[in-house]
C-alpha cells in the first residue's frame, strides 16, 4: 500500500509492482522543490542507509498560462492580413487621386480647345455726305438701306429720321465722335456741293443755303475732322462714292486718302467686298440683281442725271452762297 505523508489538495499516489520493481506516481503535485522517501514497513534497518531505503530530491516547474502567452505573441497571420489590407487601402486612395487629377485635366484641355473665339464685332459705317438736291437725298436714303443689308452693318446717317434725337443732343460731339472710332467705316460721297464745302473749309468760310437747317453744317465738321485726325489710320477706314453721271470730273475731294474711288453702281460689289473685308465679317452677303433696293437705286441714279442734264444750274436754287 502506497501513502503520503502531509497530503495536500487532490495528490494522490498510485504504486506499481512490476516484477522485482516497484513504480510509484504522484499525480495533482503543485509546483515546487520536494524531497520524497520510499520505506518498506518489513525492513528493520535504517532507509537512509539501507539499501532497501530511497531518498530523492526533486523540482516541479510551473506550467505557463496559455492565454496569456497567446496575448503576448500575436499570429503572424494576422499581422500579415493586416500590413495587406492597409497597403491595398493606401494604394486605392492613390489610385483615386491620380484618376482625378487626369479627369480634371483632360476637362480643362477639352474646354480649351473647344472653346470658340469670341466673334469680331461688326464695324460701323458712317455715310457722310451733305444736303443736295431731293432727287439725290431720296436715293442717298436707298443707299443707307442697301448698305445695311449688304454688309449687316449698323450705318449712322444724320439725316436719318429715327437718329434725330440722339444727333439732337449735340451734332458735333456726335459726328465727332464717329469720325475718330476705330469700330466706323466711313462712307464718303463725292458731289459738287461737297467740294464746295471744302473749298469753304480751306477759306475758314461755310456754305449757306437759301433755305437751310441744323444739320447742314455737319458735313463741313465731318470733313474737318476726317482731315484733322492724323493718329488715325484713315487710309483703312475711309471709302469715298462717286455717283454715275452726277458725280462730275471735276468734283474731286482733296486731302482725303485713298485715292481710290468707288463709281456706283458699277462697283457696289466692290464696295461691299472692301466694307466687309475691313469690317472682318467671316461671311460676306450676296448682291443679288433681283434685289428690290438695288434696282429702286439703279433707277433713283438715273433720274437723279435726268434731272442734272434738264437743270444743269439747279445748285443755284439750292446753294445761295459761300462765304
Amino acid at each position: 500500500m502506497c501513502k503520503m505523508n502531509e497530503k495536500k489538495h487532490n495528490e494522490e499516489i498510485k504504486c506499481t509492482e512490476h516484477g522485482h520493481n516497484i513504480e510509484c506516481t504522484i499525480h495533482n503535485i503543485a509546483p515546487g522543490n520536494y524531497c520524497y522517501y520510499v520505506i518498506m514497513p518489513y525492513v528493520y534497518c535504517n532507509p537512509l542507509s539501507n539499501k532497501r531505503g530511497l531518498y530523492q530530491k526533486f523540482n516541479v516547474p510551473e506550467e505557463p498560462v496559455l492565454g496569456k502567452a497567446q496575448e503576448a505573441t500575436p499570429d503572424n497571420t494576422i499581422i500579415l492580413v493586416v500590413v495587406f489590407l492597409f497597403l491595398v487601402a493606401v494604394g486605392f486612395i492613390v489610385v483615386i487621386v491620380i484618376w482625378k487629377g487626369k479627369t480634371r485635366s483632360l476637362h480643362e484641355i477639352y474646354f480649351h480647345v473647344e472653346e470658340c473665339p469670341p466673334l469680331p464685332r461688326k464695324s460701323k459705317i458712317l455715310l457722310l455726305y451733305c444736303r443736295d438736291c431731293e432727287h439725290f437725298m431720296e436715293m442717298m436714303i436707298t443707299l443707307r438701306e442697301m448698305l445695311k443689308e449688304m454688309t449687316e452693318c449698323e450705318v449712322y446717317d444724320c439725316f436719318d429720321p429715327v437718329l434725330g434725337e440722339e444727333v439732337g443732343r449735340s451734332k458735333i460731339d456726335w459726328i465727332r465722335r464717329h469720325v475718330s472710332s476705330d469700330e466706323v467705316n466711313i462712307v464718303v460721297v463725292e458731289s459738287s456741293v461737297a467740294v464746295m464745302h471744302q473749298q469753304a473749309l480751306l477759306r475758314h468760310s461755310k456754305v449757306c443755303y437759301r433755305e437751310p437747317t441744323w444739320l447742314d453744317e455737319l458735313f463741313l465738321y465731318g470733313l474737318k475732322s476726317l482731315t484733322d485726325d492724323v493718329k488715325r489710320n484713315t487710309y483703312q477706314h475711309v471709302f469715298v462714292v462717286r455717283i454715275d453721271g452726277f458725280t462730275g470730273e471735276k468734283d474731286f475731294l482733296k486731302y482725303l486718302p485713298p485715292y481710290r474711288r468707288y463709281v456706283v453702281p458699277q462697283h457696289l460689289r466692290l464696295l461691299r467686298d472692301d466694307l466687309c473685308l475691313q469690317s472682318k465679317l467671316n461671311i460676306v452677303p450676296c448682291l443679288d440683281r433681283t434685289d428690290g433696293n438695288l434696282q429702286k437705286f439703279e433707277q433713283e441714279i438715273k433720274n437723279l442725271t435726268n434731272y442734272k442734264k434738264q437743270d444743269p444750274d439747279y445748285l443755284d436754287e439750292l446753294i445761295l452762297s459761300a462765304i
